[in-house]
Order: C-alpha cells, then structure tokens, then sequence
C-alpha cells in the first residue's frame, strides 16, 4: 500500500505527474492533467491509541482522448504497489473531454 507522503513521488518516478485538486487556480492547464484528493480517513484504534490510519483519495485524470497509455502507467503504479483500485470512465460531451477517476486507499503517515 502507498504510503500518503509518498503519493506524489511514487507516481513521478514512474512518469506522472499528479497535483493535489485545488478549486481555485488561476493557471493554464495542459491536458492530460491528472489531480488528486483525499475523500475520507479512517482509523484503526483501540484504547485511544491509533494504530493505522487509512486514507480513501480520488484521482482522475483529465484528456481530449481515452489515454490508454496513462491508463495503464497509473494503473500499473498501483498495482505495483499493492494499491486496489476502483476505476470510472466519463464523457463530457459539452466540453469534449474524457476524465478517468480512480477511488484507492492510502496509508496515513504524514497527518497527525
């Protein structure tokens, strides 16, 4: 399982760049463009005492096309990293663009 304060650097090591979703950049964004969240965490506890803590994130990726090329990069990181995945692929047929979300749980190392 991907460690959370890893998650950005096991992706770029293998060729993916992915950013944290901010609702309020002002930048160009070039396509594909692949951003994450955290969704919810849970806790393995007892007495008072957190033992685990797991992170549920969101990603999807965002392109003109179905991109399988990246779809199977990022895949292929979670898989290699024994990081199960839920995948959902839509179509916006407005603004013309593919987006492929991905639902995984991370381990929680780096919120206290």
């Amino acid at each position: 399982m991907i460690k959370y304060s890893e998650l950005e650097n096991v992706f770029l090591s293998q060729g993916v760049e992915i950013h944290e979703y901010n609702i309020e950049t002002d930048e160009d964004i070039d396509l594909p463009y692949v951003v994450y969240t955290i969704n919810s965490m849970e806790s393995f506890s007892a007495d008072g005492i957190d033992f685990f803590k797991t992170l549920e994130i969101s990603m999807a990726f965002f392109d003109e096309t179905l991109n399988f090329s990246l779809q199977r990069k990022i895949e292929s990181i979670l898989e290699n990293n024994f990081t199960y995945f839920d995948k959902q692929v839509n179509f916006d047929s407005d603004a013309r663009i593919y987006t492929i979300s991905y639902q995984f749980t991370v381990e929680d190392d780096a919120i206290n």
